[in-house]
């Protein structure tokens, strides 16, 4: 079990200390972006290192099998200030069953509206267009054994652009492993696998002649229908592995380290460290880093070495057998200012 451990924090110090920049990197090269999100202050105050903590609703959508020990019923609901104008609204519900627990969630991300521009008017044709994407998922999560547990998510995805939309669905799948040496969880995850998406809708469908029927054989009929195919684009598709430890576990104080390492299919690998203090059950001051080299260098090279930075803070009331969360964070997004996070979650 030692060589396991060490195995995994080699691993993520190894792609930490990573200094080159890749010459060449799949940045872009997938849509459904919103995916990427973190669905909630107390997962982005961690830096988003959070597999192997999911120990609650908050890990619903990172990893189902955090789920596996749940004992009450749960509901979450997060507004996230995104980049500009975008907006992030986020919803869950899990509940205990005889043989697991089961999840279900709801993301809608809104970019909001913006003037419509062609190439035969780029300065602006005077409509407004509206563009936003949205996730449901269906989570199962069991105990194998009193230590590991498995979950899945079933997803359905959806974009709209206009009057175009498209639909895809991804498959979601989590681990969880608790050690029992000072609550030390291992974790490996794998997110949006899935087939491609495309658009489709009526802006599409047109109407036309070929010249050569109007040149040769002087047609004159009505138009043929004909549509324009968008070109597919896929998921984004990442692998996880994770670690967290308890340092520290006492009666009224509880210290819990985090490291997650991501590699996604569309860039480098990112790491991810956050650490969490509780006191009495009830306070929760929370600090993270995420350290991903597709976009961190130049910020470096300009002396903001704060990008990435999450930062977090958490109330828990209990009223009677309830229990009311409130959690708040911020992010550092560089150049693309501070992000902010606010949670409400209600055990019962």
């Amino acid at each position: 079990m030692k060589k396991l451990i060490y195995t995994l924090l080699l691993t993520g110090l190894a792609s930490a200390a990573i200094l080159e920049k890749p010459s060449f990197t799949k940045v872009g090269f997938t849509g459904a972006s919103f995916l990427r999100v973190n669905t909630s202050a107390r997962l982005q105050s961690l830096g988003g290192a959070f597999i192997a903590i999911s120990d609650d609703i908050n890990g619903l959508s990172v990893n189902p099998s955090g789920l596996k020990d749940l004992k009450e019923r749960a509901v979450l609901a997060n507004y996230t200030d995104w980049i500009g104008d975008f907006t992030y609204s986020y919803l869950a519900y899990a509940m205990p069953v005889p043989y697991g627990a089961l999840g279900v969630q709801v993301g809608f991300m809104s970019y909001g509206s913006f003037e419509e521009t062609t190439l035969d008017e780029p300065d602006g044709t005077g409509n407004t267009l509206s563009a936003s994407s949205t996730f449901a998922g269906f989570s199962y999560a069991r105990a194998l054994t009193d230590k590991l547990g498995f979950g899945v998510t079933l997803k359905v995805i959806m974009e709209s652009i206009a009057r175009e939309s498209a639909t895809g669905f991804a498959i979601d799948l989590g681990t969880h492993y608790n050690t029992g040496f000072k609550n030390l969880r291992i974790a490996m995850a794998m997110q949006n696998f899935g087939a491609d998406m495309s658009f489709k809708g009526p802006d599409l469908d047109i109407g036309s002649i070929p010249d050569e029927w109007e040149d040769i054989y002087n047609y004159s009929g009505s138009t043929l229908p004909t549509t324009f195919k968008s070109s597919p684009y896929k998921l984004p598709l990442v692998f996880k592995i994770g670690v967290a430890s308890d340092l520290v576990d006492f009666a009224q104080h509880r210290l819990t380290v985090a490291l997650d390492v991501a590699h996604p299919t569309d860039g480098s690998e990112n790491v991810m460290a956050g650490v969490e203090y509780c006191f009495d059950k009830m306070l929760y001051l929370r600090g993270g880093y995420r350290l991903n080299p597709d976009r961190a260098y130049d910020e470096w090279e300009e002396g903001k070495y704060t990008y990435g930075l999450s930062g977090g803070i958490g109330l828990k009331l209990g009223i009677g057998p309830t229990r009311i969360t409130v959690d708040y964070a911020a992010m550092d997004n560089g150049l693309l200012g501070l992000n902010h996070y606010v949670t409400l979650s209600y055990a019962f």
